[in-house]
């Protein structure tokens, strides 16, 4: 099936029903078209701008900015564009894009960057090729796993009390080991080859997550059954670190010295044995994370098209590869966190490499935008500004929602009167300031952006509370878990008319600036942030 792609270049939903605009809605929209054809005339955007400032914000809000304007206008909005931007060329370097697109950045930077590219927009047809692979075959296996794990379970759920009552935990079984699965299959009263396979499976499935149950403490009664073989080990003199459990004959020596003579008993002294050996490894890793560290922060010397080779990465994703490096290069107080990929990726939606680059460190670095890099620097402290800025004002503009988050979070968080708005918020909010909005509804996000460039970081807050207010009856509904997975992954999954619910937002969610900079001022007078952010 050919996949589909929206006007902002999104995949369309194939089971999503197509409306098409009506006469009326088509000619406006043409009308709109035909304006910024000639606002945006001989680069004459910055002088309309200036003379009908209050008409342009309206019809941002209302309708946005068409697609094909983006690029430019966006540019002219943050203050970035190359041929009106004369600080640009006085306070930084001309050439900064070119000397950083010579250099490398450091290993960890790039090891961390590659790995992120696949997550950024993966459904924008920009960014595609490596994604929606990825994606397919990965629900292909989970579909045949789950078959096979039906198929299994049916067989083998039967026979699992038995295991546990003989003690025998099958983390510690080799399936190659003939004697120990006979043992097992003796203990079962299993003679069907059919039961056995299944088993075998289940055995090797339960051993895909082997590294789970090491980072667990041992229970006591492990303990107790081991250490009386313990105690021989020690007296004999040997040295439990140097025994192979792979090895058939050093097994058998090992289990007649202990006096072991059952798979349970056997499965858990091995146990004990691979546990210390990872709490062993652990501390050496430990040790070693210093020197490792060093090693990450050595510029990359790899040749890039090496770098990035073996994973397929299409066109898209290795464009925004290249400007989030570059400017890891260029703001090394701020370097690369994860996150920051959604802003270069929306950028270059519009706007060429270089372009991009220049966008990104206008909209972090301007105080327009509240000083953006503070949602990505350690601690971030801007996040934390938001939520207790959004804390105050659902507060003031939901006190019904507020009663229900806050009663919710007591139940079900164990928090006291004073922290149990801001437990439920820190669930959720987090992933939505952090990745601005990235992964909610498309138009929803677009809009989102052309309003942000337009008046600075008040939109954020007034999308947030608006997510809130769209679906606040709903909520009230949920069970808690259900809840807390509305509103960390389905509520990502919402298709909202963008016209009507940012008609709602300017209509319904009414607060000031200077509200804002208030309960930014509270924030800072009680010590939970140290830098002054303004509104």
């Amino acid at each position: 099936m050919v996949e589909k792609f929206d006007a902002e270049g999104f995949a369309k939903d194939p089971n999503e029903v197509y409306v098409p605009p009506s006469k009326e809605e088509r000619k406006a929209a043409q009308e709109r078209q035909t304006a910024w054809i000639a606002i945006c005339a001989n680069d004459g955007f910055p002088d309309y701008k200036s003379k009908h400032e209050k008409k342009l914000e309206v019809e941002i809000r209302k309708h946005g900015i068409p697609p094909m304007f983006r690029g430019e206008v966006w540019q002219h909005l943050a203050g970035s564009h190359k041929k009106f931007c004369q600080e640009r060329i006085i306070k930084e370097s001309a050439d900064a894009w070119t000397k950083c697109y010579a250099t490398r950045s450091t290993l960890k930077n790039e090891i961390q960057i590659r790995k992120d590219i696949t997550r950024t927009f993966p459904t924008h047809e920009n960014y595609r090729r490596k994604a929606v692979k990825a994606k397919r075959e990965e629900k292909k296996e989970e579909k045949q796993v789950a078959v096979e794990k039906e198929e299994v379970d049916e067989m083998v759920a039967p026979l699992l009390p038995a295991v546990a009552l003989a003690g025998v935990d099958l983390n510690q079984l080799n399936t190659n080991h003939l004697n120990d699965m006979k043992e097992l299959y003796t203990i079962l009263d299993v003679t069907n080859l059919a039961v056995k396979t299944k088993l075998k499976t289940h055995i090797k499935r339960v051993q895909k997550d082997f590294a789970q149950w090491l980072e667990v403490p041992l229970p006591e009664k492990t303990l107790s059954l081991v250490q009386p073989m313990l105690d021989k080990i020690k007296e004999a003199k040997v040295d439990l670190n140097e025994v192979n459990l792979d090895d058939d004959e050093e097994v058998q020596q090992l289990m007649q010295l202990t006096g072991v003579s059952t798979l349970g008993a056997k499965t858990q002294l091995f146990k004990y044995i691979r546990h210390s050996r990872h709490a062993a490894a652990n501390t050496n890793s430990q040790q070693q994370n210093s020197v490792d560290l060093k090693d990450q922060n050595q510029l990359a010397t790899q040749p890039l098209d090496e770098f990035l080779s073996g994973d397929s990465f299409g066109d898209g994703q290795i464009r925004l590869f290249h400007v989030l490096r570059c400017y890891a290069i260029h703001n090394k107080s701020l370097g690369y966190t994860q996150g920051m990929g959604g802003l270069a990726g929306v950028f270059l939606m519009y706007m060429e490499e270089e372009d991009s680059f220049w966008m990104m460190h206008a909209v972090l670095t301007s105080p327009k935008y509240g000083h953006l890099s503070q949602l990505f620097i350690d601690g971030f402290p801007l996040l934390h500004r938001f939520q207790y800025v959004m804390h105050r004002l659902i507060k003031d503009l939901f006190p019904g929602l507020h009663k229900f988050f806050t009663r919710v979070s007591k139940e079900n968080l164990c928090a006291e009167d004073d922290n149990a708005m801001s437990m439920i918020l820190t669930t959720f909010l987090p992933s939505w300031f952090n990745n601005m909005f990235g992964r909610f509804h498309p138009p929803i996000v677009m809009r989102m952006w052309d309003i942000f460039l337009l008046e600075g970081p008040k939109i954020l807050i007034r999308l947030a509370l608006g997510m809130l207010r769209q679906f606040k009856h709903r909520m009230k509904t949920m069970p808690f878990d259900v809840l807390l997975v509305f509103l960390q992954v389905k509520i990502y999954d919402e298709k909202i008319d963008v016209d009507s619910f940012y008609e709602m937002l300017h209509d319904k969610i009414n607060f000031s600036s200077a509200t804002m900079t208030k309960y930014s001022e509270q924030y800072k007078k009680l010590s939970l942030g140290r830098l002054s952010v303004s509104f």
